[in-house]
C-alpha cells in the first residue's frame, strides 16, 4: 500500500486509514478511524522481508495473527492496548490504541539521558509490562527505546508487539527468520537460540543503559560487529551508581541463567526510584549519534530458532541450558545474515525449546524407557512396545542418523527440523506431541543438580508447574537424571540429561496430559534405541 492511497483504504471493513505515522523493519503504521466506534485508531500493517519465502511468509502471517490475538489479552497501564487484528491483501493488520506519545528514543536523542531515579521508574513501569506479558506466555522480542512511547502525563508504554511470540505454539513451526535491533538483542538470541522471557529482561537493561548513559550498551559499526560484541564482549560499565547500576548489569549477564529475575530487579529498582540525589549527566554528542545508528538498525535478519516451539505451550518455556561455547559464522541477508552454531552445556530445561518461549530449550532433555519413574514417583504407564521389525527398529518407526553420529528411532511420518546440534520431530497429526534431541561438548557434571538449578526459575515462570519427579536414574552407563513435570493448561513433560563419553545428550518429550502414554511410549522407544556417536 501507498500513502497516497492510505484515504482511500479501510482495512477489516471497518478501519479507515489516513495516514503513515511510523515506518519499522516490521512495517508501517497509520493513524487510522475505527468507523463503527467512531474512534481513533493505530493500525499496524505487518510487512516481511523480501528475503523470506513464500511459504515462511505464509507461516509468519499465521503466527502474527495468533500471537496479536494472544497480545490482546493484554491488560496493563504500561502495554499499548490491542483492540483487533485482521488480515487484508494477505497480511496481518494489528489495530491498537493511539497514544499522543513519543518514543523514548526520541527524548533521549532531543535531552540526553535520564535522571537516574526516573531511569528506575521507567524501569519499574517495564518491568509490569513484561511481567503481564510473560504470564500470558508472550515474549516480547523487541524491547528497546524505539517501542517505549512516553505519554503527555510521563507514562510508560510499551508497544509494538509485532514480533512477539507466544510460547509453545504447537501449530507452528519457526520460520527462521527474526527481526530485531542488533544493539537490543540479548546473546542468547543473538546465536540464535529462541528468545525465552529472560531475553525480554536482556533487552530492558539494554534499554534501561540507554536511558541512563545516552547510548546503548553495544555500539558497533555495523549490524554483524553489534551482535558480535553482544555475543562475546562485556559491558562498559554505567556511570550510575548504587541499586540502579546493579540492576542493569544483572539484567546484562550474558547467560540467561545468571540474569536477574523479575522480582530480583523490581527490588533494586523500587530502591534506586527512591534515591533522588543524584542528577543525569548531559549525554555527549557521540552518544546521541550510537543511540541514532542503533535505532536505525532495526530491521536486521537474523537466522534465528528454526526448530518448531515445543508443544508445551501457553506459557514460556522453561530455562535454556548454559552454552558456554559457540560457532559463529555469518553471511550477507538484508543488512546481515547471522548463522549460529551454537554448543550448549549439558542442562537446558525443556529440553533446547521445548516450548521456550521462557528459556531456550536447547539443551538436554529426559526421559526414555530405561529411565522409568521410581516406584515412589508418580508417572503413567506407557503403551505396550511396538512389534520389533528385523532391522531392530520398532514398527511405525524409522532410524534417524545425525550428522554427528548419533542413531535414534523416531516415529516414521513426524516432521523433522534442524538447528546447529539440535533435532525437532513434531507429530504432524497432533502438534502437542513433540520430540527433541540436543548435544553439547561441554557437558555439566551433576545432570539432577542442574535440573534443580533450573527447576527453580521455571517454577517462577510458569503457571501451575507442579514437579512430577527430579531423579537420577538407571540408563545403561551414562551419567543421567529426569526432569518430569506438568504447567500451564495440562501439559506434561519429560526431559533427560545424560553424559556419554565426553558429550551431553538430552532427550525430550512433551504433550497433552490426555495424550501422555502414547507420548511416554515414543520417549521410551527413542531412549532404549539411542546410541551416541562412536557407539
Amino acid at each position: 500500500m501507498n500513502p497516497s492511497d492510505a484515504k482511500a483504504t479501510v482495512v477489516g471493513g471497518r478501519y479507515l486509514l489516513e495516514r503513515s505515522i511510523g515506518r519499522g523493519g516490521m512495517g508501517t503504521v497509520w493513524r487510522g478511524r475505527d468507523q463503527l466506534l467512531d474512534r481513533e485508531v493505530a493500525v499496524k500493517e505487518v510487512r516481511f522481508p523480501a528475503e523470506v519465502g513464500r511459504q515462511e511468509q505464509d507461516e509468519l502471517r499465521e503466527r502474527t495473527l495468533r500471537e496479536a490475538r494472544t497480545t490482546a489479552r493484554l491488560t496493563h497501564p504500561n502495554v499499548v492496548t490491542t483492540y483487533d487484528v485482521v488480515e487484508e491483501d494477505g497480511r496481518p493488520w494489528i489495530v491498537m490504541e493511539l497514544l499522543d506519545a513519543r518514543s523514548l528514543s526520541e527524548e533521549l536523542r532531543e535531552n540526553g539521558p535520564l535522571p537516574p531515579h526516573r531511569v528506575a521508574e521507567l524501569g519499574l513501569a517495564l518491568l509490569g509490562a513484561l511481567d503481564a506479558s510473560h504470564r500470558q506466555g508472550i515474549v516480547h522480542r523487541d524491547v528497546k527505546p524505539g517501542n517505549v512511547l512516553l505519554t503527555g502525563d510521563g507514562r510508560p508504554v510499551l508497544t509494538d508487539f509485532g514480533i512477539a511470540t507466544t510460547a509453545g505454539d504447537p501449530s507452528l513451526t519457526s520460520t527462521g527468520v527474526v527481526l530485531g535491533s542488533p544493539a537490543y538483542m540479548s546473546p542468547e538470541r543473538a546465536r540464535g537460540q529462541r528468545p525465552g522471557p529472560e531475553a525480554d529482561l536482556w533487552s530492558l537493561g539494554a534499554t534501561l543503559y540507554a536511558a541512563a548513559e545516552g547510548r546503548p550498551p553495544y555500539d558497533g559499526d555495523n549490524a554483524l560487529g553489534t551482535l558480535t560484541a553482544v555475543i562475546s564482549n562485556p559491558v562498559d560499565p554505567p556511570t550510575v551508581s548504587g541499586p540502579l547500576a546493579e540492576a542493569i548489569l544483572g539484567l546484562l549477564e550474558k547467560d540467561p541463567a545468571d540474569r536477574l529475575t523479575i522480582e530480583q530487579t523490581r527490588a533494586l529498582l523500587t530502591k534506586a526510584a527512591a534515591d533522588r540525589s543524584t542528577a543525569a549527566t548531559p549525554a555527549p554528542a557521540a552518544a546521541a549519534v550510537a543511540l541514532d545508528r542503533a535505532s536505525r538498525t532495526e530491521a536486521l535478519p537474523v537466522e534465528a530458532d528454526a526448530a518448531p516451539v515445543a508443544p508445551v505451550a501457553t506459557t514460556p518455556p522453561p530455562p535454556p541450558a548454559r552454552r558456554r561455547g559457540w560457532l559463529f559464522l555469518a553471511g550477507a541477508l538484508g543488512l546481515a545474515l547471522l548463522a549460529a552454531v551454537t554448543a550448549g552445556a549439558l542442562m537446558t530445561a525443556g529440553g533446547g525449546d521445548p516450548q521456550k518461549s521462557a528459556k531456550d530449550p536447547s539443551s538436554p532433555t529426559p526421559s526414555t524407557s530405561s529411565s522409568t519413574p521410581s516406584s515412589t514417583a508418580p508417572s503413567t504407564t506407557a503403551s505396550s512396545p511396538s512389534p520389533t521389525r528385523a532391522d531392530g527398529v520398532p514398527a511405525g518407526y524409522r532410524l534417524y542418523r545425525d550428522p554427528t553420529g548419533f542413531t535414534v528411532a523416531v516415529p516414521a511420518g513426524w516432521q523433522e527440523s534442524r538447528d546447529g546440534t539440535r533435532v525437532d520431530f513434531r507429530d504432524p497429526a497432533d502438534g502437542s506431541r513433540f520430540l527433541r534431541f540436543d548435544q553439547t561438548d561441554q557437558p555439566k557434571d551433576d545432570p539432577k543438580k542442574d535440573w534443580e538449578k533450573q527447576e527453580k526459575a521455571f517454577r517462577e515462570t510458569h503457571d501451575n508447574y507442579e514437579r512430577i519427579r527430579i531423579e537420577d536414574v538407571d540408563y545403561r552407563d551414562f551419567d543421567a537424571a529426569d526432569w518430569e513435570f506438568t504447567f500451564g493448561a495440562g501439559t506434561h513433560v519429560l526431559d533427560r540429561g545424560f553424559v556419554a563419553g565426553d558429550r551431553g545428550y538430552a532427550i525430550y518429550v512433551s504433550s497433552s496430559e490426555s495424550g501422555w502414554a502414547d507420548t511416554q511410549q515414543v520417549f521410551d522407544t527413542a531412549a532404549d534405541s539411542f546410541r551416541p556417536a562412536g557407539d
